[in-house]
This record gives C-alpha cells, sequence and structure tokens, in this order.
C-alpha cells in the first residue's frame, strides 16, 4: 500500500513530465532492446514490464525516470534519471 504522502508526491512529479504510450514505434524498440539482452546474455529475470517501458523511452528519445535504475541495467542508449 502506498501512503497518502508518497502518492502526492508521485502526482506532482508525474504533473510536471510528458506521459507517453507504446506505438509501433516502441513496438519496434521493444524488440531491438529484447534481442539485443538476448545475445548478450541477460535477457533472464528482467522484468516484461520494465523492458516495454525502456523501450518506449527509447522511441521518443526521452529520459527514463524512475526510482530504481538496475532494472534498466545494460540496456543501451537509454537515458536513466533517478529519483527518491
Amino acid at each position: 500500500m502506498v501512503s497518502p504522502r508518497r502518492l502526492q508526491e508521485a502526482i506532482q512529479l508525474l504533473r510536471a513530465r510528458r506521459i507517453v504510450g507504446a506505438d509501433f514505434q516502441a513496438a519496434e524498440a521493444y524488440g531491438r532492446v529484447v534481442s539485443a539482452l538476448r545475445h548478450e546474455g541477460s535477457l533472464s529475470g528482467r522484468s516484461q514490464n520494465d523492458l516495454w517501458i525502456a523501450a518506449v523511452s527509447l522511441s521518443v528519445g526521452a529520459r527514463l525516470l524512475t526510482r530504481n535504475a538496475r532494472h534498466y541495467d545494460g540496456i543501451s542508449g537509454l537515458d536513466v534519471l533517478t529519483y527518491g
């Protein structure tokens, strides 16, 4: 369960950011990311959700804002910004 304070912090943070969704370009980026990680032997154990999030960020050339940058280690070209 998320505390009310944490929820308000997240809402304020998101209001100041651009929110994008998955599209064809993101699907292509997802395929490239998965293929590269599989080729490197580092795909196992990764969350598909995190891979889609990375792919969307890559497809629009945006920074990825996260509390856990380790989820995105080794994804080429991804610009990760941490908070919290």
